[in-house]
């Protein structure tokens, strides 16, 4: 998570606190890659309650096998990667 933008970690971090349901990681305008995610930090799969999780609009180009451990997700948002 080294290489996670700041505004990321304090998103997944809310949602550890709060237990929210949904989390958004998207980047929906034009900017700087480096304020893109290039993997799926590994602390978002600790949010085993996570129904929703948006990752459009990152540099995404594979999805770990640990995305499994989100059971009770039903709505995975990878527009634009």
């Amino acid at each position: 998570m080294a290489n996670t933008p700041q505004h990321f970690l304090e998103k997944i971090r809310e949602a550890k606190e709060k237990q929210l349901k949904e989390l958004d990681l998207s980047r929906d305008w034009l900017g700087d890659d480096k304020e893109k995610l290039t993997d799926i930090p590994t602390e978002v799969f600790e949010l085993e309650w996570l129904k929703v999780l948006n990752l459009s609009g990152n540099i995404l180009t594979t999805l770990p096998e640990a995305i499994t451990r989100l059971q009770h997700l039903t709505t995975l948002y990878l527009s634009d990667n």
